[in-house]
C-alpha cells in the first residue's frame, strides 16, 4: 500500500514539473509563458527557444511520461501479488531478477544471448495474458477462486497437442 501511495506521489511531482519553464529560464533567461502560445510544452519551447530548447523540453517531457509507467510496474510487483502467486501453485517459482534494475536484466540477457530474441515483436505471454489493470494486493482466496474456474486438465491437453517438435543435428 505504502509503495503504491509513494509511486503515484513521485508520478504526480514528476509530472507537475514544468521543464519547458525550468529549461527556458535556466538556459536561456526567458520565461516561455510570456511567448507564442504561452504554453510551457515542447511546441512553444522550440518556437521561442529554438530547436536545442526545444528538444531539451521534449526529452524531460517524454521522460517525466516514461517515469509514470515505471512506477506504475514497480507498484504492481508487490510481496503479496509474490507470495500469492507462490502459494497456488505445486512448483517453485523462480525469480533471479527480482531485485535487479532493468539495465542489468538487459545487461545480463544481451551477455547470454537472449535478447534479440525477447524484443522481436511476436504477442508473448506478456502481452497476451496481462490484465490492462493488474490487482496489486490479491489474496490466495481470491487467487485459488479464479483458477478453481479453469479447466486444467483440458488445457494442459491442448498445450501438450500442440507441441512442435523440432530436431536440431549439430
Amino acid at each position: 500500500m505504502m509503495l503504491g501511495i509513494l509511486c503515484l506521489v513521485l508520478a504526480y511531482i514528476a509530472g507537475s514539473f514544468p521543464s519547458g519553464l525550468v529549461i527556458g529560464k535556466a538556459l536561456y533567461h526567458t520565461d516561455i509563458r510570456d511567448y507564442g502560445s504561452h504554453n510551457t510544452g515542447a511546441t512553444n519551447a522550440y518556437r521561442v527557444l529554438g530547436a536545442v530548447g526545444g528538444l531539451l523540453v521534449l526529452i524531460c517531457d517524454v521522460a517525466k511520461g516514461m517515469l509514470g509507467v515505471y512506477l506504475g510496474q514497480v507498484a504492481s510487483q508487490t510481496m503479496e501479488a509474490m507470495a500469492c502467486t507462490q502459494a497456488v501453485t505445486n512448483l517453485p517459482v523462480l525469480q533471479p531478477l527480482i531485485g535487479m534494475d532493468k539495465r542489468d536484466i538487459v545487461k545480463i540477457a544481451r551477455e547470454i544471448g537472449t535478447f534479440d530474441t525477447s524484443i522481436l515483436p511476436y504477442e508473448d505471454c506478456c502481452t497476451v495474458f496481462t490484465p490492462r489493470h493488474p490487482k496489486t494486493r490479491p489474496t490466495v482466496a481470491e487467487v485459488a477462486e479464479a483458477e478453481s474456474a479453469l479447466d486444467i486438465d483440458a488445457l494442459v491437453r491442448e498445450a501438450v497437442d500442440g507441441i512442435e517438435r523440432i530436431r536440431i543435428d549439430l
